[in-house]
């Protein structure tokens, strides 16, 4: 483990501080990313139907687990301005109310995967597959939320590598189980398709917290940081964690399900549009990294910045932000643009003449352009919610997405004119150029910039 350091534990717009924090949370979510693209891509070269199930009701999941990540996640920007303000010794608090917080939330799962069946939109050939792995990761839907608990006690304070090097064993684990439990091994271990990768999911999940849990518990943090003498309970601290969370957590909650609306409609109309659509998504997914990682880090950099308030340095680490949107942007175009019949021969569409493998392409393009947008949004947004300001940048959000992307494709749907996966994509851009806008705005306000502590 990291020696713990004063130099070690300060943050600030310096490139070297940037890129401590940056590379491994990058690194993280390309992990975790991975993690949740692993199912699909196994169960595409299984059975193409089992893949397009798995993205529907993945998204389902996810927006059911996003419920209680969203409020856990509140506790990096706790544990950052801690970290700012050096007030150590208080680091471990905020951790603790999230853990307790995600083990209420097994209260809310249970009934959800009992009921798996009544909670979804899935088509008839898609229904008995994609309600198995729904009601399994339901089961467990509690996971995400601790390991995000735990997790925000390592990114909170820079130490990113931590929860890199654990997402990457997750990571490892869930590849070799989804291909025992998918495709079974030999006669000793038989094919389980899509239970299979959800089992796979839920046992990686497990190794994650097991290891999280045990640094943490380290003699080191023990005694440095107090993590398991402060595990008392604090309402005021639990509730605050809360209050900000929850325009996070519907967020969260309204971007899935919206996501989830536009899947069903794209899937009611053709099983080709549904792969095609599904295709897509694991691209998108796959890259989600990118937004997803500077979100996290530019929230933990300028919550330690406003814990020594210091506005300038959060000024000059967005403008370095940018930049890497851009940077990163552009390689993911290179195997995007560059190379889409390889990724079209991995999932095995080429010879699938039902597939338009134009229209992917056309997809691959705009999926590119969105991934650069969602990154420099999600950047400001992680500024906004660091001061605590979490409310405005969800509302503007949703209000884009519903107007720009989920009632036009219903209002398409409903007239027969959802006739091609492109469109969405389109408005996908739009809804993405005026959240920018918007979150720019407010960003140049300064209204989000005061500590919370």
């Amino acid at each position: 483990m990291q020696k713990l350091t004063t130099s070690n534990r300060v943050l600030d717009c310096s490139l070297a501080s940037i890129l401590r924090i940056t590379i491994p949370l990058i690194l993280t979510f390309l992990s975790n990313s991975l993690l949740y693209s692993i199912d699909r891509w196994m169960l595409a070269g299984y059975n193409l139907d089992a893949m397009n199930a798995v993205v529907l009701s993945g998204t389902l999941v996810c927006a059911f687990t996003l419920i209680p990540v969203g409020i856990a996640g509140v506790a990096e920007i706790y544990v950052g301005q801690y970290n700012g303000a050096q007030e150590y010794h208080k680091l471990a608090a905020p951790v603790w109310q999230m853990l307790y917080f995600s083990g209420y939330s097994i209260l809310f799962f249970l009934p959800a995967a009992y009921f798996s069946e009544f909670l979804n939109l899935l088509p008839a050939y898609y229904f008995q597959e994609g309600v198995d792995y729904q009601r399994f990761l339901l089961y467990f839907g509690f996971l995400p939320s601790v390991i995000v608990s735990l997790s925000s006690f390592f990114i909170g304070q820079g130490r990113a590598n931590i929860v890199t090097v654990v997402v990457l064993m997750g990571f490892l684990v869930n590849v070799v189980l989804d291909y025992l439990l998918i495709y079974g091994y030999k006669d000793s271990l038989p094919s389980m398709g899509v239970r299979g990768a959800a089992i796979a999911t839920i046992l990686a999940e497990i190794a994650q917290v097991g290891v999280l849990a045990l640094v943490f518990f380290n003699k080191e943090n023990r005694t440095f940081y107090k993590t398991f003498k402060n595990r008392q309970y604090d309402k005021s601290l639990f509730l605050g964690c809360i209050k900000i969370g929850i325009p996070l957590s519907a967020s969260n909650l309204a971007v899935m399900f919206s996501w989830y609306l536009v899947q069903c409609l794209v899937s009611h109309v053709s099983k080709e549009m549904a792969t095609i659509y599904g295709i897509g998504l694991t691209i998108y997914m796959l890259f989600a990294f990118v937004g997803e990682g500077l979100n996290k880090a530019m929230a933990t950099l300028s919550a330690n910045m406003i814990g020594q308030k210091d506005l300038p340095s959060i000024q000059k680490t967005f403008r370095m932000f940018i930049a890497f949107s851009f940077i990163l942007g552009g390689l993911i175009a290179i195997p995007l643009l560059g190379y889409p019949e390889k990724i079209l021969a991995f999932f095995d569409l080429l010879k699938n003449t039902e597939v338009g493998e134009q229209e992917i392409r056309m997809t691959f393009s705009l999926l590119t352009i969105g991934i650069i947008l969602e990154a420099l949004t999600f950047s400001l947004w992680g500024i906004l919610v660091s001061g605590g300001d979490a409310r405005y940048p969800t509302i503007v959000y949703q209000t884009c997405l519903w107007s720009c992307l989920v009632l036009p494709t219903a209002l398409l749907y409903i007239i027969g004119q959802l006739n091609s996966v492109t469109i969405v994509y389109e408005m996908n851009i739009v809804c993405l150029f005026l959240s920018f806008f918007f979150l720019y705005r407010r960003y140049k306000s300064l209204v989000w910039f005061h500590k919370i502590i």
